[in-house]
């Protein structure tokens, strides 16, 4: 027998804006409340396939679907390859309907046939009547509680609070060193910079407690994980027991996936609900918005930091640092990127003494820069890349500061709503072994965090300069 559910809501937003909310797959899990993962298994044109993970009936189910997208309709048709528990075969609509410029009807139907009481395995379902109750249930709760999400979203009326994020990296390594490496906490006191401690507090079969310790701002900072390990399948499972203040709740996965015998992906996913409460926040956050931003670019930096440094390890290379800012300012974007583009500009800046360009064309430039370092006036050379359809500029130095062994980095605007722009910058540096002494410093930490800090100031003093001309 062949079921029928038809669930629908008014927007009072444009058409357009409630058919990208659910059209972006990658955001069901910030977006939807029952959704917990979306993995994109293919995506090609109009088509992709999906892996959803969501709670149904307060239980979480994966199944795959195929969906055809019809953006010039506002829709999607959907196919379960794997349904939910009770379910046969399942068609699922999404549409959003123009009523008037700024009013939609956003419309969800199900069509489905259900497996026989008798032929289910699932035991979550036998607590229910039947498996058309427990069915018809769960498609209820998650579609009204979808659409009401939808809604919110569309009309700003909801506030996002939850986040995922995953990084990936290829080592030039065998599978079995690099899972070794992030299976032993021990060996990250002597990899990672920050990391000063790792206490296992509790250990059975495949799961272990641990408690990780790093310096962060020359304080100590501690958390402790659970972790699990699937070594057959070189993936750990993780979750913080007690995270971070800014945070409600972390997890995620480690995996290392070979390529052939001495090349592997080493990838890390994280999910994340963060705090409301601003007090909590190391920078100064006044919004959920500034919260979510402030997250994003923690984990971002973290990962990118983790994956670099782990990457250098194995490949037993010199452990790069990687670290990144970003500034809100207002602006037109094309003059400001000009601005940045334009090297004969910088020896207006009060770090940089003088300039001289050894190579310039549409696309790259090569040049010399005397600027004032932690050691003095420093002798700089430098390459960059200018895309400006993308208002990017990347690039490395040759030559970089004497206390530097390598500085590569790049720049990229973002335009926002209100003439507002998002400058993002990223730097990922080496710093020479012998340079303890040369700037006063007498310990590592100390020195990393001095010369980032100095390196900060001075893309602080760029933005700062060239937006005022």
């Amino acid at each position: 027998m062949k079921y029928n559910l038809s669930h629908s809501i008014l927007c009072n937003a444009n058409v357009i804006k409630v058919y990208e909310v659910f059209h972006k797959i990658e955001k069901w899990p910030i977006y939807f409340t029952p959704c917990q993962k979306v993995k994109i298994l293919i995506e090609k044109d109009n088509f992709r396939r999906i892996e959803i993970s969501a709670l149904v009936n307060g239980e979480e189910k994966t199944w795959i679907s195929e969906q055809i997208i019809f953006s010039s309709i506002f829709g999607i048709n959907t196919v379960i390859i794997k349904p939910m528990p009770g379910v046969q075969e399942m068609n699922v609509f999404w549409r959003a309907i123009k009523i008037t410029s700024e009013v939609s009807l956003l419309l969800l139907e199900h069509e489905y046939n259900l497996i026989d009481n008798n032929k289910i395995e699932d035991t979550t379902i036998f607590s229910f009547d039947n498996v058309e109750n427990y069915v018809k249930t769960a498609i209820d709760n998650n579609s009204n509680t979808e659409l009401m999400d939808i809604k919110n979203i569309a009309e700003k009326k909801m506030e996002v609070n939850k986040g995922s994020c995953v990084h990936s990296i290829i080592c030039n390594s065998n599978i079995d060193s690099i899972y070794d490496l992030i299976c032993d906490t021990k060996k990250w006191i002597g990899i990672f910079p920050s990391c000063i401690n790792s206490e296992v507090l509790e250990l059975r079969d495949n799961e272990e407690i641990v408690k990780i310790t790093v310096l962060q701002n020359l304080k100590e900072i501690s958390w402790i994980t659970k972790r699990n390990y699937i070594s057959d399948i070189y993936k750990i499972n993780y979750e913080l027991l007690n995270p971070m203040p800014f945070m409600h709740d972390m997890r995620g996965s480690w995996r290392v996936i070979p390529i052939s015998k001495d090349k592997c992906i080493l990838s890390v996913e994280r999910h994340w609900i963060i705090s409301n409460n601003f007090d909590n926040y190391p920078d100064k956050v006044s919004s959920l918005d500034e919260a979510n931003e402030f997250v994003k670019s923690f984990v971002d930096n973290n990962s990118i930091s983790e994956m670099e440094i782990i990457k250098a390890y194995v490949e037993d290379k010199q452990i790069p640092i990687y670290f990144s800012s970003f500034y809100r300012v207002n602006g037109n974007i094309n003059r400001l990127y000009e601005y940045l583009a334009n090297i004969n500009l910088w020896n207006q800046l009060e770090h940089c003494e003088s300039i001289e360009v050894i190579y310039e064309d549409d696309s790259y430039q090569e040049f010399i820069m005397n600027v004032k370092g932690l050691n003095g006036t420093e002798f700089i050379r430098s390459v960059r890349n200018l895309n400006r359809e993308n208002y990017s500029i990347t690039y490395f130095q040759p030559l970089p500061p004497s206390i530097l062994g390598m500085h590569h980095g790049g720049w990229k605007i973002i335009e926002e709503d209100n003439n507002k722009l998002k400058v993002k910058i990223w730097h990922k540096i080496t710093i020479k072994e012998n340079t303890l002494n040369e700037i006063g410093v007498i310990d590592k930490i100390t020195r990393q965090e001095k010369i980032i800090k100095t390196i900060l100031n001075n893309t602080k003093k760029t933005i700062d300069r060239f937006i005022n001309l």
